[in-house]
């Protein structure tokens, strides 16, 4: 659906906890560590750049702990304060571009 209303050259940025680390999570969730969700299923990287499918290009990935965005030095100051290390976050962003020509 996203393909087909964003205009050419539109983004989108997807949040969503890192189902790479899904035992994890499940775990966390169990632990009364963070909300439940109830059921779920995490997308890892790989089906989520899959879902986003042809037509939408891939700009950036990053994996964090807490802190989703900002100056790449205070973000990786964040997550090392907060117990995480760079690229081993329980959540995940992707930001995509949709590829092809504005309409004239």
């Amino acid at each position: 659906e996203v393909r087909r209303v964003l205009a050419p050259g539109g983004r989108l940025l997807v949040v969503t906890p890192n189902g790479d680390l899904e035992r994890w999570l499940d775990l966390a969730e169990r632990l009364r560590l963070k909300l439940p969700e109830g059921p779920h299923r995490f997308l890892g990287f790989r089906e989520l750049a899959a879902l986003a499918g042809p037509g939408l290009r891939l700009l950036e990935h990053r994996r964090f702990l807490l802190f989703p965005a900002g100056p790449p030095r205070l973000v990786a100051a964040v997550d090392r304060l907060a117990g995480g290390r760079a690229g081993r976050g329980l959540f995940q962003h992707a930001l995509f571009e949709k590829t092809g020509r504005a309409a004239p």
